[in-house]
């Protein structure tokens, strides 16, 4: 009794949970003592344990329950102190607790009491649960190991994602690590993982995907200390430093094709610290401004190398460029003149960056010389003019409706567009004498055209530009018109008015000079070669668009008259068919009247217009052939009358199809009877098969035919008429030519003559 006093006193004293279990032979667990932490760990009296089974006590879940019975039953079935980590809730909370469970024999050997022990680990789980947490979700691979090619405790999922294997697969061989490691690099790490003691090592290699990729590998590894009961371990940490090393090759790549570039670039690259001084020059500032290297370096470089005007700039600028590396000139390109050591002055191109070295801001400059860039700007320039004025020009000769808008049109673009001071055309009168027929410029400078005359042959003013043009068929340039002998007779003019360049381009017709195109500018050595050229090629085309609309005229005025003999020959033979049929006199003319109308009112175009106003003249001239007797007989037809009144569309068609003329004349004709629905005659046509002249025609045709007498009948009048059309509507007639009909009489005040 005193022993189990003893024994109690002494787990009482003890902060941890300790408890005896019985195990009956019949392998039952039963508490059969628990010291005062238990119950402060549970939550429950001393007494609600004794005697009871795990499954017994309560409060306690069934998933605890069952977790303490296995627990006691795997040290039952080991015969040997075993231990684990359980987790328990008391009133709501959660608490993690690291138990051991010793198995005591009685004299026989059998195992009949379990005392255990606990240890509360809830912040310790917190610790590792942590620690795991971080462990995989971090991109590098963590590990944990025995020394050497040994056992392997952890490794997070990264090692998955970094080495391309599965984190089992390194599990069940460890030592397979080795052969990731690139063939190359394998023996130095082999040698420093198989060192023992060991000692921290960090190391880049590379190692081989399964796939066949390459990657470096920055490893560092140390030994850790003892844990209980057992040996020192080693941990490690491999991080992907591919795109550091990539990083790393691309920027010595970089500064490699720099050190070339600067070398072999065509321009200057230059760079000055902050004060003002060279530190870099490249062979190419060498080139261009004429200083070696070594006459430069720690100089200053705008004293050396920016005329006088620009230094006051300069040194306010950089003043501020010093202080923070900003500045209006920083991130742009400008346009400056520069000085060569011989003195001389050229127009350079220069870009300015900023550069922060040790805390200080250094500028980098790019300079280009663009002496011969300037030169081909103004060429360009130049020729772009002259581009500019020929297709402004181009677009005059199309506009032009006669040869006196046309010079005139060229003279006004070549002034306006082209920027020249004056242009004039002359043309040679028969007393060869040059006569201005077209000028544009100044006001003072044209009028002083009128007393410009030369003659073909010698003399003073038959040796002007002009004349020469004319006489040699060669286009003549005068640089300067103070200094040509040629221009003498228009030198007062050239000095009072400005032009100091002149060009004379002659107009040639077959062959022959027969005038002159006269451009003026106002700079001296304005016109080079392909300005020249570009203004030869415009006077080519003057001569061509004079010649083309002399052409249309002569061809205008041809048609013309065949025209009017057309439509005097059409109206003749229109009368002639309405004199056979005195009833229907004037039936043609009013539908023909009626279609224009409805045409207008549709909003057709002029020629369109007349060509329907020509077609209801003529619509029934197939009725030519039908008998007198069958269109004046007040009765019935028989059938066989009637099929011959209804082949007049086609007689038409065949007396007008070989009849030249701008206008579908023949098919309005063969088609006016047609109707939208098939229903009409002579061929049954629909829809779009049907010409729109030729709906417009039929329309009218029906207006006019019930509105009007007719031997068989009285007129129906103008209402049914209509109500006729209206009911057609969109089905036998054209909705758009019915619309604009009922529109004529109903808000036009339209009226049948």
């Amino acid at each position: 009794m005193e022993t189990r006093q003893d024994f109690r006193q002494i787990i009482d004293a003890v902060d941890t949970p300790v408890f005896v279990i019985k195990v009956e032979e019949s392998g039952r667990f039963t508490y059969l003592d628990v010291n005062e932490a238990v119950a402060r760990a549970t939550g429950l009296l001393r007494e609600d344990f004794l005697g009871r089974t795990p499954d017994e006590l309560p409060a306690l879940s069934g998933a605890q329950a069952a977790a303490f019975r296995t627990n006691y039953a795997r040290c039952l079935e080991a015969g040997e102190t075993v231990r684990y980590r359980e987790r328990t809730v008391v009133n709501g909370e959660a608490a993690w607790w690291m138990t051991r469970l010793t198995p005591v024999r009685d004299e026989t050997g059998r195992i009949n009491r379990i005392i255990g022990s606990s240890v509360n680990a809830t912040d310790r789980q917190r610790i590792e649960d942590r620690f795991r947490l971080i462990a995989e979700t971090i991109e590098d691979v963590f590990w944990i190991g025995a020394p050497g090619p040994g056992q392997l405790l952890y490794v997070n999922p990264a090692y998955e994602q970094v080495f391309g294997r599965s984190c089992e697969s390194l599990y069940a061989n460890p030592g397979s690590f080795l052969e990731t490691i690139h063939p190359d690099d394998r023996e130095a790490i082999r040698r420093r993982v198989s060192a023992f003691p060991p000692l921290p090592w960090e190391h880049e290699y590379r190692i081989v995907r399964p796939d066949g990729t390459v990657r470096w590998i920055r490893d560092r590894r140390s030994p850790v200390a003892e844990c209980e009961g057992g040996a020192g371990l080693i941990a490690g940490v491999a991080t992907d430093v591919t795109r550091q090393k990539q990083a790393e090759r691309a920027l010595a790549e970089s500064e490699e094709k720099f050190r070339r570039i600067s070398q072999s670039a065509v321009d200057a690259i230059l760079m000055i610290d902050d004060r003002g001084r060279l530190t870099y020059w490249n062979p190419a500032a060498q080139r261009i401004f004429g200083y070696a290297e070594q006459e430069v370096l720690g100089r200053n470089l705008h004293r050396m190398l920016a005329p006088e005007r620009y230094h006051g700039v300069h040194r306010e600028a950089f003043a501020a460029f010093t202080g923070h590396g900003g500045g209006a000139a920083i991130g742009k390109t400008l346009e400056l003149d520069a000085l060569r050591k011989d003195g001389t002055e050229f127009p350079m191109e220069l870009s300015i960056s900023s550069l922060q070295v040790d805390g200080r801001w250094h500028a980098v400059g790019m300079l280009r010389d663009i002496t011969g860039r300037k030169r081909a700007e103004e060429t360009l320039q130049r020729t772009n003019r002259a581009l500019r004025t020929l297709s402004a020009c181009n677009e005059a000769l199309v506009r032009a409706r006669d040869e006196d808008g046309l010079r005139q049109g060229i003279c006004r673009t070549l002034v306006e567009t082209g920027g020249y001071s004056l242009a004039w055309i002359g043309e040679a009168g028969g007393d060869q004498r040059i006569v201005p027929v077209a000028s544009a410029g100044a006001d003072r400078a044209r009028g002083r055209l009128d007393g410009i005359a030369a003659r073909g042959g010698e003399g003073l003013s038959g040796a002007g530009p002009s004349g020469a043009a004319i006489r040699s068929g060669r286009t003549q340039v005068v640089r300067d018109t103070a200094a040509d002998p040629c221009s003498s007779p228009w030198r007062g003019m050239a000095l009072e008015h400005g032009p100091h360049a002149a060009l004379a381009v002659p107009l040639q017709d077959l062959g022959r000079a027969y005038g002159v195109l006269n451009v003026y500018a106002a700079d001296a050595e304005a016109f080079d070669a392909q300005e020249i050229g570009l203004l030869e090629e415009l006077a080519g085309d003057i001569t061509f668009g004079l010649r083309s609309l002399r052409i249309v005229r002569e061809r205008d005025a041809a048609n013309a008259g065949l025209q009017k003999v057309l439509l005097q020959t059409i109206e003749a033979v229109a009368l002639t068919v309405e004199k056979r049929d005195p009833y229907t006199a004037g039936h043609q003319q009013r539908v023909a009247a009626l279609a224009v109308a409805i045409a207008e009112e549709m909003g057709l175009d002029g020629q369109r217009i007349e060509g329907i106003r020509i077609g209801g003249l003529i619509h029934d001239i197939g009725k030519i052939t039908v008998p007198a007797e069958y269109l004046a007989r007040p009765g019935s037809l028989s059938e066989a009358e009637f099929l011959v009144i209804r082949a007049h569309p086609e007689v038409g068609h065949e007396i007008m199809k070989g009849v030249e003329s701008p206008w579908p004349l023949s098919l309005m004709i063969l088609q006016h009877h047609e109707r939208l629905d098939g229903s009409g005659y002579p061929h049954g046509l629909k829809g779009d098969g049907i010409l729109l002249e030729a709906r417009i025609l039929a329309v009218a045709d029906v207006v006019e035919a019930m509105a009007s007498h007719r031997p068989y009948r009285p007129a129906l009048g103008l209402e049914p008429a209509l109500a006729e059309i209206r009911v057609g509507r969109g089905v036998r007639f054209d909705a758009r030519v019915v619309d604009a009909c009922m529109r004529l009489f109903r808000e036009r005040d339209y009226r049948l003559d």
